[in-house]
């Protein structure tokens, strides 16, 4: 299927990840580019990839309004969770506090943070169960990042906006932006134009 996400593992794994319209994962040698393996994750398109380092963990989206999980070594699935409000569409994964985080952007502009817990060496008793759910755009959100010096997360969305805010006072119900960047058009611009991305 035509491939929708790629994913480059870290160095000495010597993989890389494609996800794909048709609710496959595929694992590529970096090296030489051989097919390693295709494993299925959904019947609908996969929309998102993220890696979780220090669990050897990746997480995938797909728009039938689910996410899944996945051993970064086997590559076998070690947790699914289905039935979310929106259409997942863009992932950011890092470790805090003792457990994985994953940042969720989806379909009607909310931005939903996931906690991952389990035993590393038990990749099959993997605990996955949502923290927050913050209505931040009001369009698709096409990137999220967290940047952990900062304790912000970053959201871009087709509504024209970027927008950082601090996760621990989302956490706490406050839900006022520290930075909201947005798109301004001159008298001959009446085209709406979104923010895909940021760096």
């Amino acid at each position: 299927g035509m491939v929708e996400r790629l994913l480059v593992l870290p160095r000495g794994l010597d993989k890389c990840v494609s996800g794909s319209r048709d609710g496959t994962v595929r694992v590529w040698h970096t090296g030489s580019l051989a097919h390693l393996r295709t494993v299925r994750v959904s019947e609908a398109w996969v929309s998102g990839l993220a890696y979780f380092e220090r669990s050897n963990r990746i997480a995938v989206s797909s728009i039938d309004r689910s996410l899944s999980f996945l051993d970064g070594s086997s590559l076998e699935p070690i947790g699914h969770l289905g039935g979310l409000e929106a259409s997942p569409l863009c992932l950011s994964a890092w470790h805090k506090h003792g457990c994985d985080r994953l940042l969720v952007g989806d379909d009607v502009g909310a931005v939903s943070l996931y906690a991952a817990e389990g035993d590393t060496a038990a990749q099959s008793h993997l605990r996955v169960h949502r923290l927050q759910r913050d209505l931040r755009h009001d369009d698709w959100v096409t990137k999220v990042c967290y940047y952990d010096d900062l304790n912000a997360l970053v959201s871009a969305s087709l509504d024209g906006t970027v927008k950082i805010g601090d996760l621990e006072r989302a956490a706490r119900g406050c839900h006022q932006e520290l930075v909201e960047l947005e798109r301004s058009g001159g008298a001959s611009s009446n085209a709406r134009k979104g923010g895909y991305s940021f760096d």
